[in-house]
């Protein structure tokens, strides 16, 4: 006897999770430009992506820059034609979550910036 999709599938959060959790099997990644993607996790609601930069390198503190990259990032996530992509932006939007950045800087400071998906 075949189960309803309904009683199988998982809700958006707990698929969130799981994709975090997969991700994280091919975390460290060097992003280049001092960037360095630690970890994922789905915490308080969003999908928190856990990054090291330089400052020198990635100037968090001047908000014109971070404005201008979390719009890059932002357009990035919603227009991509990757189907993983893709998948993340339809899960998040049904599960109400975001994109969330935190930056922990080799200079000692942390930054979190949110794309808003």
């Amino acid at each position: 006897m075949a189960l309803l999709p309904s009683c199988t599938s998982k809700s958006p959060q707990d698929a969130l999770r799981a994709e975090c959790a997969a991700a994280n099997e091919s975390m460290p990644q060097d992003l280049g430009n001092s960037i360095i993607v630690r970890s994922v996790s789905f915490t308080d609601g969003n999908v928190v992506y856990h990054l090291t930069c330089d400052e020198n390198f990635c100037p968090l503190y001047d908000e014109a820059f971070v404005k201008e990259v979390t719009e890059e990032m932002r357009q990035e996530f919603i227009t991509s034609d990757d189907p993983e992509i893709i998948e993340l932006v339809r899960l998040c939007r049904k599960a109400n979550a975001n994109a969330v950045y935190e930056y922990r800087t080799l200079q000692g400071n942390t930054y979190t910036l949110t794309v808003p998906l």
